[in-house]
């Protein structure tokens, strides 16, 4: 008797009008989402891109529970997130524990990434122009330094301790490179380094990018990119602007892949006589690793836009190792002594 009343009532009608009953679901719950998401994020109701942006949490499982609870679920998790950060913090404290009171800071930090989502929503809403200053994230000087002062750096700087959530990585010795975001553009990438990652790469052909129009990096300059890059102690490089610069270097397991390239300077690639740029982390990780040892090293390298721009202005690194002694917060400007760079479409000239 229940079996039949459970295929008549249940069963016959979900498989009947299931498909109807979720798209009406669906297109009941779309609009409170929005509003919803809205609200917590603070982001403008007439910014329709960032809020669904929001909503879906980029396509996360959890931005899907998200939009079929109305938006309630980022909310609620988060703010459930900064709840516990703020025992954890206050814990801390009580207990005179730096660790904990960081561990809490941290935790609260993350839940209000969601909440404060308005402030990357208005940076993103209009192109920003060419210019010669990188990126300006916050309120930190380092992200906003003029093109001369990142050469003098020789094109990175240390600026702290890592920061790792190593739940974004795999296991170790794997590299899991994020998808491309809507404009094409490369995102960032997490490296779980070992030895036997590493120095398995030591025996293999140097793998050469595609060229086919699939493979094109974003930005990549559709002229010709040759121009003479003042060095500091080695007369001139008479050479590209631009490579196909890794995120994670060949020489430490990464691909040959869109995923893992953007459109860089030769000097973000390698800064001044092969010493900095991204050299000077990928030597720093190739020396780590030059003798057999059972230390890892979780490695991310994020490229950092302006906007909608194609080029990232620089790319941001958190790197760790396992027994402590690699542990920095860097920071490799894509930049060019003596040129204005157009980041939407990689045109440059020469800075008189």
């Amino acid at each position: 008797m229940i079996k039949k009343l459970y295929r008549k009532y249940i069963k016959n009608p979900i498989k009947r009008y299931g498909k109807k009953m979720l798209i009406a679901y669906l297109l009941g719950t779309a609009p409170v989402g929005y509003v919803t998401t809205a609200i917590a994020t603070q982001i403008p109701f007439t910014n329709p891109k960032q809020v669904v942006t929001a909503l879906v949490d980029h396509g996360t499982p959890q931005g899907v529970v998200n939009v079929f609870t109305g938006g309630l679920f980022k909310p609620v998790t988060s703010g459930i997130q900064n709840l516990l950060g703020s025992g954890q913090e206050a814990i801390g404290k009580m207990l005179n524990n730096e660790s904990f009171v960081k561990a809490g800071e941290e935790t609260k930090k993350k839940a209000n990434e969601y909440f404060n989502q308005a402030k990357s929503a208005v940076s993103n809403v209009s192109k920003s122009q060419s210019s010669n200053e990188p990126i300006v994230v916050g309120s930190n000087d380092d992200y906003n330094l003029s093109v001369d002062e990142t050469a003098k750096l020789n094109y990175y700087k240390v600026i702290g301790k890592a920061t790792i959530d190593e739940d974004k990585f795999g296991a170790p010795g794997t590299i899991v490179y994020s998808q491309l975001d809507s404009l094409g553009r490369t995102q960032t990438a997490y490296a779980y380094l070992n030895y036997k990652l590493v120095s398995d790469e030591k025996n293999q052909k140097r793998e050469s990018f595609s060229n086919s129009k699939n493979e094109r990096l974003a930005g990549w300059p559709t002229k010709n990119s040759k121009v003479v890059i003042p060095y500091a102690t080695k007369g001139e490089y008479k050479g590209e602007m631009y490579n196909r610069s890794h995120l994670i270097a060949d020489s430490l397991g990464g691909a040959a892949l869109k995923v893992n390239a953007i459109t860089g300077t030769r000097t973000q690639n390698v800064g001044e006589n092969n010493t900095g740029g991204m050299a000077y982390i990928e030597e720093k990780l190739r020396q780590f690793f030059e003798n057999p040892t059972n230390e890892t090293v979780f490695y991310e390298v994020k490229p950092v836009y302006t906007g909608n721009e194609l080029i990232p202005r620089l790319v941001e690194i958190n790197v760790k190792s396992s027994d402590g002694s690699i542990n920095e917060h860097i920071l490799v400007y894509n930049t060019a002594k003596g040129y204005v760079i157009n980041y939407n479409d990689g045109t440059f000239t020469k800075d008189f």
